[in-house]
């Protein structure tokens, strides 16, 4: 499923990991997108290591800046599943008047795969 949305928009991929953000966020041009998992793994090689979160969120919070200074649309594919974290980019998008859209992914309770909403 492809989603249009409002040039200059910040849209928040919301699911656990492994829930179909990134495999979502591929179907939009690269530029579009702000990964936490990348930050982590140029700070650490390791993705996975949640001790680079802090540096990788100052990383996301300058690309995401830069990019908004632009109108550039942004998807931030992280978990973004704590409510402070969802409650800083709004501010952010308050503070550059732009949109902000949120994409949940639902994973089921058993096997099986997610589904944007």
């Amino acid at each position: 499923m492809d989603l249009t949305f409002t040039p200059g928009s910040i849209v928040a991929l919301i699911g656990v990991s492994g829930s179909g953000k990134t495999t979502f966020a591929a179907r939009y041009p690269a530029t579009w997108r702000i990964c936490l998992d990348q930050y982590r793994l140029m700070a650490t090689d390791s993705e996975a290591d949640q001790t680079a979160t802090p540096v990788a969120a100052r990383i996301q919070d300058l690309l995401l800046d830069a990019c908004l200074a632009r109108s550039l649309t942004v998807l931030v594919d992280a978990t973004n599943l704590h409510l402070h974290v969802r409650a800083k980019l709004l501010a952010k998008g308050r503070y550059w008047s732009k949109p902000v859209h949120a994409v949940l992914f639902d994973m089921p309770a058993g096997p099986g795969g997610s589904a944007a909403r």
